[in-house]
């Protein structure tokens, strides 16, 4: 297909597997996601020429040390917010991403977020009054729904990053906190706040207020942006046992 002759500038034209394809543009490491973030996942990394055509190394499979590096410790402050920790290949590409392509009923493969409007709304959280309110209260940007609502929030909240990803610490989280209202649910103790200290221990790893404040961030480390909702539910997943452990305190109460 003609159309798709421009893929070549990422993907190369040697002789490729349709699992090594797909795994050259959605990975991490490669040329796409160098583009476009929003596609990065952690897929295991491109394995020995065979027969002249280029193969893919897969989730559960052994991989080079420069496939899995040590980024080095937590960053202790915001400024200095970047990829950290020790990076690894969780998310399945041949049986758990590539069926996402194909199979009916799921959405997922629908990225939204270059179209999302983060980049206008950034540093806003969910109050947009700065950006569409009249001069002097926002920017005027009329066109745009001001939201106003974020105060009146009242629910507990659980976020969720990769180290590697574009949210590679807590403390990015607290400006989207800090707009909500105080957690009334039953599971919240009513005095907690959402951020105990925003600079405790430090910024780039602040103090939330936890189950009982309603506000919960935990980070995946060496994982990419994808990878939060894709991986594999095993030793190096900070997801599934958190997120079920939410649901479970808030569906019994």
């Amino acid at each position: 297909m003609p159309e798709l002759a421009a893929l070549t500038v990422l993907l190369g034209s040697d002789p490729t597997t349709s699992t090594a394809l797909i795994g050259l543009f959605l990975d991490d490491d490669g040329a796409a996601a160098a583009t476009a973030a929003f596609v990065a996942t952690s897929l295991g990394a491109e394995g020995p020429v065979e027969d002249g055509v280029r193969t893919w190394l897969n989730y559960g499979q052994e991989f080079p040390p420069e496939v899995v590096p040590d980024n080095g410790p937590a960053p202790t402050s915001l400024e200095e917010a970047g990829m950290w920790g020790q990076e690894v290949e969780p998310t399945d590409l041949e049986n758990r991403m590539m069926p996402t392509f194909y199979r009916g009923q799921t959405n997922f493969s629908d990225w939204y977020y270059p179209s999302s409007g983060l980049s206008v709304t950034s540093d806003l959280g969910l109050d947009s009054t700065a950006l569409s309110a009249p001069p002097p209260a926002g920017r005027g940007r009329t066109d745009i729904e001001n939201l106003t609502q974020a105060r009146n929030v009242n629910i507990p909240v659980i976020a969720f990053g990769g180290t590697n990803g574009l949210l590679p610490v807590p403390g990015e989280m607290v400006r989207y906190a800090e707009t909500l209202g105080a957690c009334s649910a039953p599971s919240c103790d009513g005095t907690t706040p959402r951020v105990v200290d925003a600079e405790a221990p430090n910024s780039a790893v602040p103090t939330f207020g936890g189950a009982e404040g309603g506000f919960e961030v935990y980070m995946s480390e060496g994982y990419a942006h994808v990878d939060v909702v894709s991986a594999e539910d095993d030793e190096t997943n900070n997801v599934i046992g958190p997120l079920l452990d939410f649901v479970s305190r808030n569906l019994e109460e």
